[in-house]
Parts: structure tokens; C-alpha cells; sequence
């Protein structure tokens, strides 16, 4: 029998430093990669056809979204890779840290390259997902050092 007890023993619990120095606990149920989300559409485009090129599906959107197991977020300080064929990328994160709770933080997915040429989702689930420890809140957000709740994003 599957309970929401058992759930939570695979969810990761994660805090986030804020400036003011308080602390915001999160736990995270979902977990979603943004891909292929540049700024520049020409530049979007001559990365999927460079990936292409490299074997890689393109998306059939721009940008695209991974789910990624929540198992996987993390606040590390290493990455194991499990062979020469894998790559992090220095990105940015936005966590809900519950209703209009706001935190944007800096992130790195690492993306298994050999598994990446049978499908992107695949290989954004093959190793962690690494989010920094400090973070800034959104002006409009409501958290507080006793805020906890979900990250969604």
C-alpha cells in the first residue's frame, strides 16, 4: 500500500539562505528542466542543429521542459559523473517554495551526453540536480524563516 508517509521518504528536503539570514526549508515534490529556453531564437535554433548534428532529437517546441525526477535535486558540493560523457551547465533556478513564495537560485543539471542521443528527458534523469544554497526572494514573495512548503520548478 503506497502512502504519502512512504512519499516523502524519497523526497529531498533542501534549505535556502536567504540575504537577511534566515533560512527557507523546502521539500521537493517536482522538478522540471527548462531546454532550450535562450533568449535569442536564432541562437535557440543553431544549437538544435548543432545537437542535431551530434545526434541529439530536436524538440518538437522551443523551449522545451524535462521532467526530472525529485529524488534527484540536491545541494552538493561534488557531482559524481558516471563516465567522461557528461557536462554540467551553470544556470539559474526558480523554486516555489509555497503559495507566492518565490526563491531564485543558482542551479547546474548534468546531462549524461551518451544517453542524450536517445532522448533529452533521459538524460537530464541520469544524474543530479545540483541548486546552490543561498537564493534571493522575490519582492512579492511572502517567505519567511518559517516558511516551508514545495519546490515546483
Amino acid at each position: 500500500m503506497y502512502t504519502s508517509r512512504m512519499r516523502k521518504s524519497w523526497m529531498p528536503e533542501l534549505a535556502f539562505d536567504l540575504p537577511d539570514g534566515t533560512s527557507v526549508p523546502v521539500t521537493v515534490t517536482r522538478l522540471l528542466n527548462a531546454g532550450y529556453a535562450g533568449r535569442e531564437q536564432d541562437e535557440v535554433a543553431a544549437h538544435v542543429a548543432e545537437l542535431a548534428e551530434l545526434g541529439v532529437p530536436a524538440p518538437t517546441v522551443t523551449p522545451a521542459l524535462y521532467p526530472v525526477a525529485p529524488y534527484l535535486a540536491a545541494q552538493a558540493d561534488t557531482v559524481p559523473a558516471q563516465h567522461g560523457r557528461t557536462s554540467g551547465e551553470a544556470e539559474w533556478a526558480l523554486v516555489v517554495a509555497g503559495p507566492g513564495d518565490l526563491l531564485l537560485t543558482v542551479a547546474c543539471d548534468h546531462t549524461d551526453r551518451a544517453l542524450e542521443v536517445h532522448g533529452v528527458a533521459w538524460s537530464k534523469n541520469a544524474g543530479l540536480d545540483v541548486l546552490g544554497r543561498g537564493a534571493g526572494a522575490s519582492p512579492t514573495s511572502r517567505t519567511t524563516s518559517t516558511s516551508s512548503g514545495c519546490a515546483r520548478g
